[in-house]
């Protein structure tokens, strides 16, 4: 019983929300069939191994007598029962979620429909009126307001055609712009998500897809003042660009910081992820100084809790932030938010290993080689962090001048080669490539040699994407 879907439903439940459940099943509302004394027994057993729900408690063999008491045992009749509750268990699920607040909409919309097949026309329109009103008068702008928005334009527009007077537009009018401005900022973001996402790895897009991707932003909308459809027209004419232009990053930042208070929090946290991504790209072609900026951005976010899901970071987050933090010169910082957020990471089951090698980086930058080295794990299932890994290990094994530096390399070079064939986006490729292809040549450099460093220099400058160019510089100029 242990593999089934009940079980690792109700291991999901806080013991709140099993007390609740435990009442949901005994009310003869919910649970009045004719096997309702059968499933309040199972109930009970499964609410007994609650949380761990111990092989011994859930065996076959322990729970049929108790669910049905002196009577044989029949093929499928306890997986059948176990069905049933786990029909109930959804059920109690769907109505919590139901209650929620951000649901409110959905229920106020939900009554306007009841109204309409009661036929109760006055306290319909009423009800539609408040809902209109609330929907409309709404100060923060997010996709999901502009659903909304449609969602009640629909309503009114089948409401007014089954109560047609023959008198006006029946609301079709409303309810096509309505569509047409949801369409455009739901279209947008998907396609900035998808674009964005193309850069970090490496996918193909369907034909059909690329024609969304091709398509101009919708005539009627061009001049509009909905900001939304503005500063995602930005983004979306940023992330079509190989290197965004910079003066149309500050103008995405200016306009975006003029108009923060409209916002609502959700899309606020998902501009400022371009934000960032976009200084990421600028600063590897080049805009060093946009450095501290990235930084500000990341130490803002952070606070305002923009960084988080559900009070956690995500594992590359962490990564991002310890870059950009070791880069500007705020170690110690660094090191504080990687300890305070040791247990507040999701992104794989183990985090332990990204805890590990986010720390690996700050102590590399305090000089700590030896340290940094000895928490580096051997691999990760996160390509980002294993890169980062793999590279943070060369570059210890440079700093010791060890033995085992040209082998490591090797290997490095090969499995960036392999992994370029399926796994890594252009970027990454061509990040990581000249990365190894540079510190081969640096390691084959005599010492003292300027002129050939002086040309691995100019070379690495010229370069557009380079992994630690940064402390490859260094070497070079140290060498």
């Amino acid at each position: 019983m242990n593999n089934t879907l009940l079980v690792e439903t109700l291991k999901l439940l806080s013991p709140i929300e099993m007390k609740e459940f435990a009442r949901f099943v005994q009310s003869e509302f919910h649970n009045a069939g004719k096997s309702r004394d059968e499933i309040l027994r199972l109930f009970y057993c499964v609410e007994k191994a609650y949380p761990s729900f111990e092989q011994s408690k859930t065996q076959k063999e322990v729970i049929y007598p108790v669910v049905f008491p002196n009577m044989p045992e029949f093929a499928g009749k306890l997986e059948k029962l176990i069905g049933e509750l786990y029909k109930l268990l959804k059920d109690y699920l769907l109505w919590k979620n139901y209650q929620s607040k951000e649901e409110q909409f959905v229920k106020a919309l939900d009554w306007v429909k009841v109204l309409r097949k009661l036929k109760d026309n006055l306290n319909y329109e009423t009800a539609l009126s408040r809902l209109e009103k609330e929907v409309l008068g709404k100060a923060q702008q997010a996709p999901a307001h502009y659903f909304q928005r449609l969602q009640l334009e629909m309503e009114r527009q089948e409401w007014m055609s089954k109560m047609n007077k023959g008198r006006d537009d029946l609301n079709i009018n409303k309810t096509l712009t309505s569509l047409y401005t949801f369409y455009e900022i739901y279209r947008l973001e998907l396609l900035n998500l998808l674009l964005l996402q193309q850069k970090i790895t490496q996918f193909e897009i369907p034909p059909l897809v690329q024609n969304y991707i091709n398509i101009g932003l919708n005539s009627g909308l061009k001049d509009s003042n909905i900001v939304i459809v503005r500063i995602s027209s930005k983004i979306y004419n940023l992330l079509q660009q190989e290197t965004p232009q910079l003066a149309d990053f500050e103008s995405l930042m200016d306009e975006l910081g003029q108009n923060e208070h409209i916002f609502a929090p959700e899309t606020l946290q998902s501009y400022f992820a371009y934000l960032r991504n976009f200084c990421t790209i600028l600063i590897n072609a080049g805009h060093l100084d946009l450095q501290i900026v990235q930084f500000r951005l990341y130490k803002d976010n952070l606070t305002r809790g923009y960084l988080y899901f559900e009070g956690k970071l995500h594992t590359s987050t962490l990564a991002n932030i310890t870059r950009v933090a070791i880069v500007t010169g705020h170690v110690s910082w660094a090191l504080e938010c990687i300890e305070s957020h040791k247990d507040k990471m999701f992104g794989d089951v183990e985090t332990a290993d990204y805890y590990m090698i986010n720390k690996s980086l700050c102590l590399f930058e305090q000089k700590n080689y030896e340290a940094a080295l000895g928490l580096l794990p051997p691999t990760s299932p996160n390509i980002i962090y294993h890169l980062i890994a793999r590279r943070l290990e060369l570059m210890c094994y440079y700093e010791l001048k060890s033995e085992l530096l040209y082998n490591k390399m090797e290997a490095f070079k090969v499995y960036i080669w392999r992994a370029s064939e399926k796994l890594l986006s252009e970027a990454l490729q061509d990040a990581n490539k000249t990365f190894i292809n540079l510190l081969l040549q640096l390691v084959s450099i005599p010492k003292g040699d300027q002129k050939k460093l002086d040309r691995l220099e100019k070379r690495i400058q010229e370069k557009k994407q380079v992994a630690e160019l940064r402390w490859l510089i260094a070497k070079i100029r140290e060498h």
